[in-house]
């Protein structure tokens, strides 16, 4: 993915720089709008990397998450029940544009620089209570 961008971005370039050097000496305004134009695509590259950086860095979170529900189920560490129950809040909160606090969890435990033993162990137990408060009713 790298590799394509610097390339789409060595074209880029090439491009702008070969209508520049085709414009003649005395033709300065066309060569300042085809700057102006360069850099305008330079920005919206730019701006679409980043995008795409964004979506990329909140898709993994979840999916990783949703994965290790799935290994500690059939692992037996939570119950079938306690992965649907976690499931189906990271579906309903995915709708709604949030977090649910089964990836906040996944995130502040399992993040990068923890023990990998220590932090799974961490987030079975939180697992645990957060499926059971998610199944008690709720009164108000």
């Amino acid at each position: 993915a790298e590799f394509s961008r610097t390339l789409l971005q060595e074209q880029q370039q090439m491009r702008c720089s070969t209508q520049a050097s085709t414009l003649t000496p005395g033709n300065c305004q066309q060569l300042d709008l085809l700057q102006m134009v360069c850099a305008q695509d330079q920005q919206q590259q730019q701006q679409q990397q980043q995008q795409q950086q964004q979506s990329r860095s909140e898709k993994p979170l979840r999916q990783e998450c949703i994965d290790s529900l799935r290994k500690l189920a059939n692992e037996g560490r939570i119950s079938p029940k306690q992965k649907r129950v976690l499931l189906t809040d990271i579906i309903s909160c995915s709708s709604k544009g949030e977090s649910s606090m089964v990836e906040v969890a996944y995130d502040l435990l399992c993040g990068e620089g923890k023990d990998p033993e220590e932090a799974e162990e961490e987030f079975v137990d939180q697992c645990r209570v957060l499926a059971q408060s998610f199944s008690e009713p709720r009164y108000q």
